[in-house]
């Protein structure tokens, strides 16, 4: 009977063991991501989808203009450096997300330095006409 209540405690140690050693991992993992995050910076994303295809030269958000069903739009996004070293992550949102593809993403830049990014959307041929605005584009700046 000894013998097995020196089991029971063994495995009783090491499960105990394997918990803690869980927690710290994952407290670790958090305190590190929250941490390292830089800024957050969302962009609006729209696009009309129509019959015809048109452009819009808006500055302060992605805006696609028109675009038809199964037709592609592109906008050039000026991603700049304010002075600290950083991996930006680019990640999609909304109604329109699956449609955008992004020419390069989780990359580096070093201060200062600045990188053009083509956004490209693909509208689906069974899209219905309408007007989709709630798409956004999160940067995530890493440090």
């Amino acid at each position: 009977m000894i013998e097995v209540k020196d089991t029971k405690g063994k495995v009783l140690l090491l499960i105990l063991a394997a918990c803690l050693s869980s927690i710290v991992t994952m407290m670790v993992f958090q305190y590190y991501y929250m941490t390292t995050i830089y800024e957050i910076r969302a962009i609006e994303t729209e696009v009309y989808v129509q019959n015809t295809p048109g452009i819009n030269v808006d500055s302060e958000a992605l805006r696609f203009g028109i675009v038809p069903p199964g037709g592609r739009g592109r906008r050039n996004l000026s991603i700049e450096n304010d002075g600290v070293a950083n991996t930006v992550t680019i990640e999609a949102f909304g109604d329109i997300a699956e449609w955008l593809l992004v020419s390069e993403n989780d990359f580096f830049l070093e201060p200062f330095e600045s990188k053009e990014v083509e956004v490209t959307v693909e509208v689906p041929e069974d899209t219905p006409m309408r007007t989709y605005r709630s798409g956004t584009l999160r940067l995530t700046f890493r440090k």
